[in-house]
């Protein structure tokens, strides 16, 4: 216990931004927090976006893009991604509103500590669609949700699984992570020649269901 204790640094990371298109998302995508250096204070990479998905190592918005059918879309900056995702009716957030982390600013989900989460149930309250889709980058984040909102869901399943939820119809798919240890989990993708093939397949699903 004194070892946890020292583990953990003095001071708790914010969360930097403002869930985004909540009201009229057909789809929410949905992840735990940034890394602490998005945080104030900020102390960004060479690279880095300042917004979600923005570290220059995270694969999310390549993905987005190679998923999307449109190989032309620029999405390369913080304007560009939010109109990319207005115009395909997705809107963003993340579980974590405020957290400590573990060992050293570390940006893993399993080193984050005395979290508390934002209000998910009055997000998808305020969404004014009756079926909705969310999607989650991690089982980190899938977990919170369910643990907050009552829904039951298996976390290790990647396929579609539907709930019922403040009258609405919830279609639930948890993505494999856009982070660049995403397959360090999943023995049988890790060595896999065409695994990142595999990862961008199922992000198809944000466009075609």
């Amino acid at each position: 216990m004194k070892q946890e204790k020292a583990d953990f640094l003095p001071h708790m990371s914010q969360h930097p931004f403002r869930p985004y298109n909540i009201k009229n998302a057909k789809k929410l995508i949905i992840g735990s927090i940034p890394p602490h250096r998005f945080s104030e204070p900020k102390n960004l990479l060479c690279g880095d976006i300042d917004w979600y998905y923005g570290s220059k190592n995270n694969a999310f918005w390549d993905i987005l893009k190679q998923s999307c059918g449109d190989i032309e879309a620029k999405i390369c900056t913080r304007k560009r991604q939010k109109g990319f995702l207005k115009n395909y009716k997705i809107g963003i957030f993340d579980m974590v509103h405020r957290c400590a982390r573990k060992n050293n600013h570390s940006a893993s989900d399993s080193d984050l500590r005395k979290i508390k989460s934002v209000d998910a149930c009055k997000i998808i309250k305020n969404n004014k669609n009756l079926h909705l889709q969310l999607f989650f980058t991690s089982q980190f984040a899938a977990n919170l949700f369910c643990k907050q909102t009552g829904c039951k869901i298996d976390l290790k399943i990647k396929k579609k699984q539907r709930v019922a939820l403040h009258n609405k119809i919830i279609d639930i798919i948890i993505l494999y992570s856009p982070s660049p240890s995403w397959s360090r989990g999943y023995p049988d993708i890790r060595k896999h020649p065409n695994k990142n093939e595999m990862r961008q397949t199922q992000y198809q699903q944000i466009f075609t269901t």
